[in-house]
């Protein structure tokens, strides 16, 4: 289809713009792969996944987090996030 040719089309300038980021940014670095699904957490069955791309969705998402792992303390609870800022205000929960 045509989304996914511009997005194969586009994939190379998307990986530089990563690169130079990183280059910036050491901790950028560590997560490249985690944007192109390499290094992703493994999801049990039954679990439920929460996405925050970003720090302020990171912020926001803690309560939810926080009352799932209150409500469903049996199921495994997988949190990502794109931003290495982001992360660190997760794995502080």
């Amino acid at each position: 289809t045509l989304y996914s040719c511009l997005f194969y089309l586009a994939l190379p300038l998307v990986a530089l713009r990563l690169w130079l980021r990183a280059r910036k940014a050491p901790a950028y670095a560590k997560r490249v792969g985690e944007r192109f699904s390499y290094g992703l957490p493994v999801m049990r069955p039954g679990g439920i996944w929460v996405h925050a791309v970003s720090v302020g969705e990171s912020i926001a998402a803690a309560p939810m987090i926080r009352g799932l792992m209150a409500r469903y303390p049996q199921l495994p609870i997988t949190v990502t996030c794109m931003t290495p800022t982001g992360s660190e205000r997760i794995q502080a929960l």
